[in-house]
């Protein structure tokens, strides 16, 4: 029976250990996610940004080659004009001896002389528009630069386990990273854990040998700071 009290006792421990370690494996899952989807959220955001930035300029070099609108609405216009104009101008030849509708006829011969303004200067535009026509567009991009492109972000990123050692010295991946780099061409380096911190578990042969004890593969890694003091 007191084994089994011991049993029960270790049990209910070692259930409230596991619900705390799903529940912080739970929490690292979703804050990698998190930071996963804000890094491509920004890469997004800057692919968006480069898409609307080209298409407003296609809309700003094509007004500047030949901004149509304007000059096919005033074009439409002109055969009626002319037209009116034509027909205005044969009465002023019948017309123009007569002093009492001198008035009208000039201002007549004045609204004739500005249409041909005005089909003198949409002819022009039509042999500029003409000329431009010629010019074409092109998205300039290399394919093999794309297909670089769209490699780096098929393969941006990667998911890997850090070696959670609780080290003061390879505090970081960065740290990490530059330790296996160092010691790679002397050690097939897998897994690895600190069994012994001189800050914590004290400077001396026997706190030493009681941790390392019955271990085998051991790197032993030293700090060295500059000594300042007296010689």
């Amino acid at each position: 029976m007191k084994y089994l009290e011991n049993l029960s006792s270790n049990f209910v421990n070692s259930l409230k250990e596991i619900k705390k370690l799903f529940e912080n494996m739970n929490k690292n899952k979703e804050e990698l996610k998190l930071k996963i989807q804000q890094i491509f959220t920004c890469i997004r955001n800057s692919i968006n940004e480069r898409e609307d930035e080209l298409l407003s300029e296609i809309d700003k070099k094509y007004s500047e080659l030949f901004d149509n609108e304007d000059l096919i609405k005033e074009s439409e216009k002109l055969p009626n004009k002319i037209k009116i104009s034509l027909e205005k101008g044969k009465l002023i030849d019948n017309e123009f001896n007569d002093n009492d509708k001198l008035s009208s006829i000039i201002n007549d011969c004045i609204h004739i002389e500005n249409i041909i303004k005005n089909i003198n200067i949409i002819m022009n535009n039509i042999k500029k528009y003409h000329l431009n026509s010629k010019k074409k567009l092109e998205f300039c991009s290399e394919k093999d630069s794309i297909d670089n492109f769209l490699l780096k972000i098929k393969t941006f990123g990667n998911l890997k386990y850090l070696n959670d050692i609780d080290s003061l010295i390879l505090n970081n991946e960065d740290n990490l990273n530059k330790f296996k780099a160092l010691i790679s061409n002397l050690i097939i380096l897998n897994d690895f854990k600190l069994i012994y911190r001189l800050t914590k578990d004290g400077l001396s042969y026997e706190s030493l040998v009681n941790k390392i004890n019955n271990k085998s593969n051991l790197i032993f890694l030293f700090v060295i700071k500059e000594y300042l003091g007296p010689l």
